[in-house]
């Protein structure tokens, strides 16, 4: 798939799945913010919990502007802090969304509206566009090993 293309499609994920998500997260973390200023019971694990999450984020959102700016060579220049905080983003999203899950299938009368809701909550739409870099970043490293062997054979 050239660039060109692989853009294209990121920007329909980023458009349906990830930027839904982060703003769905800003709101939710603003609000839990808040609650825990305005003296409602919040534990400081809680609001740690929200800084790790936050700060999973924005490497996702840095990777995708590497990616946006300099394509294959930015993810793979990118630090792998940023990489290990998105996959730590990325662990929380699958716990969360099987939690989500668990908890709504024991309820007879969730509706598919709960599941959707749930399953933004958790951040798991995220996934699909961290994924997708995460596999652009795997095969130009893989093509451009390749190509060094293959060079490496002919002389």
């Amino acid at each position: 798939m050239r660039a060109s293309l692989h853009k294209l499609v990121l920007i329909a994920e980023l458009g349906l799945l990830a930027i839904p998500v982060s703003a769905l997260f800003c709101v939710g973390a603003a609000v839990a913010i808040f609650s825990s200023v305005v003296s409602l019971p919040q534990s400081g694990g809680f609001i740690a919990l929200i800084v790790v999450l936050l700060l999973a984020m924005l490497a996702f959102w840095s990777l995708v502007d590497a990616y946006w700016r300099q394509g294959l060579l930015g993810l793979e220049r990118a630090s792998l802090r940023l990489w290990f905080l998105s996959a730590v983003g990325a662990v929380y999203a699958i716990v969360a969304a099987v939690g989500a899950m668990s908890g709504l299938t024991k309820d007879v009368s969730a509706s598919a509206t709960q599941y959707v809701v749930a399953i933004y909550w958790s951040g798991s739409p995220m996934l699909v566009p961290l994924l997708h870099l995460g596999l652009l970043r795997f095969r130009g490293r893989a093509n451009r090993a390749h190509a060094r062997d293959a060079r490496d054979a002919r002389a």
